[in-house]
């Protein structure tokens, strides 16, 4: 379909699998009608105190369920996948492995290298400060989800 370059590139940051990328490409649907990474967490429920955010209104049209469940895939990618393999709670610093002879350019999968180590980095330094766990989990999943609105429309741009 038209959405599975973007599902194999989304796949190459750590703590999304298929099913994530599946649900966030098809939630989102055209990535280029976010303006903002700030616009894509508000949409998706994970903006910091976000609750009645115009951006969300003004997105609109869109099913609570759909954004529930990246929600809920975002989190468990951040860490509460009981740190399985590509969850941040595992810490490893492992780059992620793509399957052979995926179509993802590689300046899409180096992005979502980085974003990977950023994401990590990040949440090392929460916990270190003391920060609760359930709230760097957010805070990466905010994160997380950032990087895979940037990563679809990086492939979105590479195929054109």
């Amino acid at each position: 379909g038209p959405l599975s370059a973007e599902v194999e590139a989304l796949q190459s940051i750590k703590g999304c699998g298929f099913a994530l990328a599946a649900a966030f490409a098809s939630e989102v649907g055209d990535f280029s009608r976010f303006r903002s990474g700030r616009q894509v967490t508000a949409y998706f429920g994970l903006a910091p105190k976000q609750r009645s955010s115009a951006d969300s209104v003004r997105l609109g049209g869109i099913s609570g369920a759909g954004n529930a469940l990246v929600r809920r895939l975002a989190v468990e990618g951040s860490c509460l996948g009981g740190g399985g393999p590509g969850s941040y709670a595992q810490g490893s610093h492992q780059p992620k492995l793509m399957p052979k002879g995926s179509g993802v350019p590689l300046e899409v999968r180096m992005h979502g290298r980085k974003g990977s180590e950023r994401l990590l980095r990040r949440r090392e330094e929460m916990l270190a400060r003391g920060m609760p766990q359930a709230k760097a989990n957010a805070a990466t999943a905010a994160e997380l989800v950032r990087w895979l609105w940037a990563l679809g429309a990086m492939c979105r741009e590479a195929t054109e």
